[in-house]
């Protein structure tokens, strides 16, 4: 609860004051700074102890291997099919609270690291997993242990597990570090996302001796606010309190709020700038943390605060990206059979695409197409585990800088990490794999409801994963849709009636297929309904302009591999698009092929940013005008890059790229391809590519083309780590791990001399085709 400490004579409390005019300006983010005349305090680690390579054979016992000096290095060599471990009981004292490595780590694999206590009980487990890492290349590697400080006196060992399949490690040194309070949350020069429990907000850190200041103008009627929460770990024997202290050119305190600070989770703060704090013109705001009661040091996250002005009437842009919907399942599509009214109602009221294509056939890289409205070819990331590149613009950037709050609501959890935090101030993701949307929908009602973006325009980006596997609707949804025959679902008698059907591993007892089906009908529809309530309570949401976008669609049991995504499909590339609110026009069902990756800049267009730098093409343009006659091509990347696909008109070309296996870890190029007649085998069983030669040499070369084009080595993330947590949520929804990408042609190489880059070499595209990502 806030309250008011001081009030200087002659100011006046916003309540009592004359009622504040609307200030229509342009929100802002400020810059916080170390207070004037604060030291600098090092953020540098303390090294409590090391071992180098001597250090480490000497104190360091190896488990189920030996070890050896070679040139200042200490290399172990384990049993073979044995996990190789080191294991140290002389634990130094001290306050530590990271443990890092001087090693050559392995080129894919997890490093685990178990904390014991005196009986060997487990007190802390954390891993680090390993992908595209250079083999010859030495690295530092850190474990960080801060939010376990307070059990770290009880552990008596610490155990650092390898690859089972490692036969040999080397390690040149290992460190036990302490650090300051400050050095646990991000500097205030460089925010950064911050989590309390499934909340992520960009913060900086604040603590009781480094204050924190920023300067604005002071307007009356503009609303001051922040974002405050402290890590349990930095709490000792109280809970933080802020104070944030308004000053006047002359250094002259002209109010004092203080704050307490929530442990654990974000509460929300606002002050509105009176009449009388106006007439002071330019205001420091100046935040600041009692320390302990014992003195000690305390430290909380801090969100950069905002300045904002009321708006009566202000512009809400909401993203709706649907997990794993196919585009035919909507009730105003022909062929769905399953019930969609909220959908429908907002196709009706204003425009959806009934031919739209996704950039790739896996969440994460789907997702930052859309966010940076470039396509898999050019960011590179082809799985869930690679995060994007920094370098980007994400679309929450383009409108946060434009004044914008940005929040974003995910059902997924590895979708938080993916790079496309970017721009956003609050993110909320699922502490597990994945989430229903009733209880994502809930924390973005939350955010609503808590003041922070009344008066103000917001961007909001809801995440649902509601279609995706294993289907679970609840009750009454579970058998909304299921056969009214009155057959067994699991009657062993079932197999091969609906033909080689295979059954997900979730659902393995069941032989009838459309029973599982009916199962994603009624996640289709639960969403839906989910979806027309949360915009019954919040008219808002869809008032001015909302998108609903699928990432990508899924096979069921019409192409394989069934009840999956896995493969690059028409049924995994063909997705929902529907745009609506007073900023779209009425148009209906629109049949031009689009994709996913103009997303972006419609909504920018459409919300009057058109001037913002983004890439992308409105996909409104040239709709009301006469089609140009011109066929258009489009383009998507398999996941981890195994395949790429063209369709264009009736045709669909899938082309391999790599083998799905590995040979001594390394990738094995393979140019098979496939050309499928969509007019008279739209679910792809026939392989027409031998009849229509000239058909298959230029949509390839359309596709090469597009391929060597890329700009993905501009932007390519060459080291990247993945902790088990997300690995294992990874897991539990089908999804493996990625691998390195080739340095040079990362697609393909145009020289390649094998039988099918022979028989249909790259030549002159089509002429007056046009191409879409």
């Amino acid at each position: 609860m806030r309250l008011i400490v001081l009030i200087l004579a002659g100011l006046t409390l916003a309540a009592c004051a004359d009622p504040l005019p609307e200030l229509r300006m342009q929100g802002k983010q400020l810059t916080l700074q170390v207070c004037k005349g604060v030291d600098e305090i090092s953020t540098e680690p303390i090294v409590l102890r090391h071992w180098d390579s001597e250090g480490i054979l000497a104190s360091w016992k190896a488990r189920k291997g030996t070890g050896r000096i070679r040139s200042t290095r200490a290399v172990f060599t384990f049993e073979e099919e044995e996990q190789g471990s080191l294991e140290l009981r002389d634990i130094p004292q001290g306050a530590y609270d990271r443990i890092r490595l001087d090693m050559r780590p392995p080129r894919d694999g997890r490093l685990q690291l178990d904390l014991q206590d005196s009986e060997g009980k487990t007190l802390h487990r954390a891993s680090i997993y390993f992908g595209r890492s250079d083999p010859d290349q030495l690295k530092n590697l850190e474990f960080p242990l801060q939010k376990v400080r307070k059990s770290l006196g009880d552990v008596s060992r610490v155990i650092l597990h390898f690859p089972k399949d490692l036969d040999t490690l080397t390690i040149t040194g290992i460190t036990f570090l302490g650090t300051t309070p400050e050095s646990w949350l991000p500097d205030p020069k460089a925010p950064a996302m911050t989590v309390m429990g499934s909340d992520h907000r960009m913060a900086a850190g604040l603590s009781s001796r480094r204050p924190l200041e920023t300067k604005f103008e002071a307007q009356a009627g503009l609303n001051f606010s922040f974002d405050c929460a402290a890590p349990d770990g930095l709490r000792d024997d109280s809970d933080p309190a802020l104070t944030l202290e308004f000053i006047d050119g002359t250094g002259r305190t002209l109010a004092e709020h203080e704050f307490a600070v929530p442990i654990n989770s974000w509460r929300s703060e606002q002050v509105t700038i009176d009449a009388s704090l106006a007439q002071a013109g330019t205001l420091t705001a100046r935040l600041s943390l009692a320390p302990g009661r014992r003195g000690t040091i305390t430290a909380c996250a801090l969100t950069p605060p905002r300045v904002d002005g009321r708006q009566s009437d202000p512009r809400t842009v909401l993203l709706l990206t649907s997990d794993t919907h196919r585009a035919d399942y909507l009730g105003f599509m022909e062929r769905a059979e399953v019930d969609t009214p909220t959908l429908d109602r907002l196709a009706r009221e204003g425009v959806a695409f009934t031919d739209c294509w996704a950039a790739a056939n896996v969440t994460n890289p789907a997702h930052i197409s859309i966010m940076t409205g470039t396509g898999v070819q050019d960011h590179g990331v082809v799985s869930n585990d690679i995060p994007a590149s920094p370098k980007f613009l994400t679309l929450a950037e383009a409108f946060a800088e434009k004044g914008y709050r940005t929040f974003a609501a995910l059902s997924a959890a590895h979708l938080a990490w993916g790079g496309i935090e970017q721009g956003f101030e609050r993110m909320s993701s699922p502490n597990r794999a994945a989430r229903d949307s009733s209880e994502t929908i809930a924390i973005l009602e939350e955010w609503l409801q808590d003041g922070s973006t009344d008066d103000r325009p917001l961007f909001v980006w809801l995440h649902l994963f509601d279609a995706h596997g294993a289907y679970r609707p609840p009750p009454p949804y579970d058998t909304m849709y299921q056969p009214d025959d009155g057959e067994d679902p699991k009657d062993p008698a079932n197999a091969g009636r609906w033909g080689e059907v295979n059954m997900p591993s979730w659902c393995s007892q069941v032989t009838d297929p459309r029973y599982v089906e009916a199962l994603y009908r009624g996640e289709v529809t639960y969403q839906d309904n989910a979806l027309g309530e949360l915009l019954d309570r919040h008219p808002r949401l869809e008032r001015d302009l909302l998108v609903f976008v699928g990432d990508h669609g899924e096979n069921l049991y019409d192409q394989g591999p069934h009840f999956d995504h896995s493969g690059l499909t028409t049924a995994t590339q063909h997705i929902p698009l529907v745009l609506a609110g007073s900023r779209v026009p009425r148009m209906g069902l629109v049949q031009q092929p689009v994709t996913q990756v103009n997303v972006g800049r419609t909504l920018l267009d459409l919300a009057g940013l058109g001037g913002t730098e983004f890439p992308g093409t409105n996909l409104l343009l040239g709709l009301d005008a006469e089609p140009a006659g011109k066929p258009v091509t489009r383009f998507a990347l398999q996941a981890h890059a195994l395949k790429a696909s063209a369709k264009r008109g009736r045709w669909y070309l899938k082309h391999n790229l790599y083998a799905s296996q590995r040979s001594e870890g390394v990738r094995v190029p393979n140019h098979i391809m496939a050309l499928f007649d969509l007019d008279a085998d739209p679910d792809c069983k026939v392989n027409v590519l031998k009849d229509n030669r000239e058909v298959t040499l230029d949509l390839r070369t359309q596709l090469l083309r597009w391929l060597m084009d890329s700009r993905v080595a501009e932007y390519l993330t060459s080291d990247y780590r993945t902790d088990e947590a997300t690995l294992k949520a990874l897991a539990g929804l089908g999804y493996s791990p990625g691998s390195a990408l080739p340095d040079n042609n990362p697609w393909i190489d145009p020289e390649c001399a094998c039988e099918w880059c022979e028989a249909y070499p790259i030549g002159n595209p089509e002429r007056g085709s046009d191409s879409e990502d």
